[in-house]
C-alpha cells in the first residue's frame, strides 16, 4: 500500500492499521519521508481495516481499506 502524506513540519507521524474490532495490527512512526510512503501489509490477513494517521497527538487522517 502506498500513502501520500504531506508533512511540511517534519514532525513525527504515526501510521496505524486496526481491524474492525479495534485491534492494532500495524504501527509505524515516520519522521522523515518523501510525500509517498509505502507500507508492507503482507503479514495482515485478508479483511477490512481502518488506517489512521496521527500527528502531534491528534488524528490527522483516517480511512478504510479492504485487503483481498
Amino acid at each position: 500500500m502506498t500513502l501520500e502524506i504531506q508533512n511540511r513540519d517534519n514532525q513525527a507521524v504515526i501510521i496505524a492499521i486496526t481491524d474492525l474490532a479495534g485491534r492494532e495490527l500495524f504501527r509505524k512512526t515516520e519522521t522523515s519521508f518523501s510525500e509517498k510512503t509505502t507500507l508492507e501489509t503482507g503479514e495482515i490477513p485478508t479483511g477490512a481495516y481502518f488506517i489512521q494517521v496521527w500527528q502531534e497527538g491528534k488524528m490527522a487522517a483516517t480511512g478504510m481499506f479492504l485487503k483481498i
